[in-house]
C-alpha cells in the first residue's frame, strides 16, 4: 500500500523544490506547528522528513499530505518540525545531537515507517569562496562526493538501527 506512494512522493518533492510561482517570505514557509496540523482522529504520522531546506519546504508546505489524500490515504501525515533545518549539511546530521533528534522522533512516533531524507545538496553548494566548489580537481571532487555519501550513509544506518524495517527515501 505505502510502496505505491513512494514515486508520487518523490515527484511532489521534486516539484515542490522546483516551485517558483511567486516569491514568499520565509515566515510563510515555516509556519509554527498548530494543533490543527497534529494528527486528529484516524490520522497518523507515517513519514518523518529529515534534512535541509528541501525537507523544510516539503514539511512546511505539507506537500505530502496532498499526495496522500489524492491517492486515497488522507489519514497519513508527514512530520518534520524537529528534524528539518534550512542550510544544514550532511556532516551536521552525523553529529550525536542530530542523530538523537531522529531517534527521539522515531521513538515518539511509532507509526512512522518512512524517513524522507534530504541531505547532501548544501554540502556541494557551499563550496568556498564562491560556492559550487568551482575549479576543484577531479581527485578533490571524488573525495568530496565520498565524504558526503559517507555522511548520508551514516544517517541512513542510524535510522535503520532504530528500526530495521524502516524505509528511507533519499531525495537530494
Amino acid at each position: 500500500m505505502i510502496r505505491k506512494l513512494i514515486l508520487p512522493m518523490l515527484i511532489v518533492t521534486l516539484a515542490t523544490c522546483a516551485w517558483a510561482d511567486k516569491p514568499i517570505g520565509l515566515e510563510q514557509l515555516m509556519p509554527e506547528p498548530t494543533p490543527e496540523l497534529a494528527p486528529r482522529g484516524g490520522e497518523e504520522y507515517r513519514v518523518l522528513v529529515v534534512g535541509d531546506s528541501w525537507g523544510v519546504f516539503v514539511w512546511s508546505l505539507r506537500s505530502l499530505r496532498g499526495v496522500f489524500a489524492d491517492n486515497g490515504y488522507p489519514m497519513y501525515l508527514e512530520k518534520g518540525d524537529v528534524t528539518t533545518e534550512i542550510g544544514t549539511e550532511a556532516d551536521q546530521w552525523v553529529q550525536a545531537d542530530r542523530l538523537q533528534m531522529i531517534t527521539d522522533e522515531l521513538a515518539a512516533n511509532p507509526t512512522i515507517d518512512i524517513v524522507h531524507l534530504f541531505l547532501g545538496g548544501n554540502d556541494l553548494l557551499n563550496g568556498s569562496p564562491d560556492g559550487w566548489y568551482k575549479g576543484i580537481s577531479p581527485e578533490d571532487a571524488t573525495a568530496l562526493y565520498e565524504t558526503v555519501s559517507g555522511n548520508v550513509e551514516t544517517v541512513v544506518d542510524h535510522i535503520l538501527a532504530q528500526r530495521s524495517d524502516m524505509k528511507v527515501l533519499i531525495a537530494s
